[in-house]
């Protein structure tokens, strides 16, 4: 399995599941950061929808900086995660009452 996640430095890409898109990602944002945990797995595609400039990290290279450094992805991860979760939240339709 890849250990790499990256960084969207420059345009915007898509978010698909089963050929469908779910989500959207800008400049700033991060994706594969899965892969930054053991055993977790990648569940969705990103494709481009445009030019775009990635910077690739290696987990295995972060695991070696300071750890005031690993706080700071860990904090961003966290709240990339968080803020994905809210966003399937809202866009799931609710439960029907049974």
């Amino acid at each position: 399995m890849d250990d790499r996640f990256y960084i969207l430095v420059n345009g915007g890409c898509n978010v698909e599941r089963h050929g469908h898109r779910i989500g959207k990602l800008d400049t700033g944002d991060c994706f594969g950061e899965a892969s930054y945990m053991p055993g977790a797995k990648r569940t969705a595609t990103i494709r481009a929808n445009s030019a775009v400039t990635v910077l690739k990290v290696s987990s295995t290279l972060l695991e070696q900086v300071s750890a005031a450094c690993q706080l700071r992805f860990n904090r961003v991860f966290l709240s990339s995660m968080i803020a994905r979760l809210q966003g399937v939240e809202t866009a799931s339709p609710a439960p029907s009452p049974e």
